[in-house]
């Protein structure tokens, strides 16, 4: 289709989003984002319907013969019939570029203060072990997607990683020999960040679990029960939590827990901080609810937007500040 080959170049020409909505307008006559497989249909039911008379009626009629007929129909409308997919690829991509230049995302890319050289594998690896926040599966931890991005507070650029991290756990019991048997392997998501260059201060926040692995053991109670009903507090020791948490920073924390629900932890000896909750910081939102033409198309590219990833921002932004 001629129209997903001009939508894979505008994918690779374009620098701006506005530069990609442009793009889109004016296009031409031919706008349709849909493989038109009527005909395709016909051909495999009016093959059907040949072998199915063929063989209730093979007492008048050749059934051989229906049956080759049948067949050319039915093939005929197979080898004809034109797959979405590469519509739906080409949506999916033109949307991660959307989002690469309006939010500054970069799919599968490395924080801006490490060296290129980096090995992926080797930073998530790494980056993982400073949080006791990877362990909730049992069978498998996996950080597969992300994307990094800078923050610009003040003067202050704060390299981020934000992340997809998918973990599955399995339902086990012994079997009659006493070996284990595992019934059922049960798979979760959540999604978070990385941010670089944070103050390494050495405490962890909570509003969904009662406590956390070492080295963060010493609870931290406020005066305030409202907010130790609310936060689970948690440092190294007693004179670093009275060090690093001041009225400010908690009402930071109180703000930034009220829209969301998950785990942060700022480290103790590395400038990295991360945050691991419930809500999908890649959900993609568009007023565009169908995609059938090129119009509907620039409506959604136009209207996108990854509202759960602005408001973790802002309200992160705003603790860093």
């Amino acid at each position: 289709m001629r129209n997903v080959s001009r939508l894979w170049q505008i994918e690779k020409d374009v620098q701006t989003e506005q530069q990609l909505l442009d793009y889109l307008h004016p296009w031409g006559d031919a706008r349709d984002l849909k493989f038109h497989n009527g005909l395709s249909f016909i051909m495999a039911i009016s093959g059907a319907l040949w072998l199915f008379f063929g063989w209730f009626l093979r007492d008048l009629i050749s059934f051989p013969l229906c049956l080759v007929i049948g067949s050319i129909l039915i093939f005929i409308g197979y080898i004809s019939y034109e797959n979405h997919h590469p519509i739906q690829s080409v949506i999916q991509f033109l949307e991660q570029r959307m989002i690469q230049l309006r939010y500054g995302l970069q799919f599968g890319g490395l924080p801006s203060h490490l060296p290129a050289h980096t090995q992926s594998v080797y930073l998530l690896s790494r980056i993982k072990n400073l949080f006791p926040l990877f362990n909730q599966g049992t069978q498998s931890n996996q950080i597969q997607r992300y994307a990094v991005t800078d923050w610009h507070v003040g003067e202050q650029t704060y390299p981020v990683l934000i992340f997809e991290y998918t973990y599955v756990s399995a339902i086990s019991t012994d079997d009659e020999d006493g070996d284990r048997l595992v019934i059922k392997s049960i798979q979760k998501t959540a999604w978070g960040a990385f941010i670089f260059e944070v103050p390494a201060l050495g405490i962890a926040i909570s509003n969904r679990r009662r406590m956390f692995d070492e080295p963060y053991t010493e609870r931290w109670h406020s005066s305030d029960i409202r907010l130790n009903q609310q936060l689970k507090i948690y440092g190294i020791d007693a004179i670093n939590n009275a060090k690093h948490l001041s009225p400010s920073l908690l009402l930071k924390l109180e703000q930034f827990f009220q829209h969301f629900k998950g785990d942060l932890i700022f480290h103790a000896d590395e400038s990295i901080a991360c945050y691991v909750g419930e809500q999908d910081l890649f959900a993609l939102r568009s007023k565009q609810n169908e995609i059938l033409e090129i119009s509907d198309l620039r409506g959604h590219l136009r209207t996108l937007s990854m509202l759960n990833y602005e408001k973790f921002r802002t309200c992160m932004q705003n603790i860093l500040s």
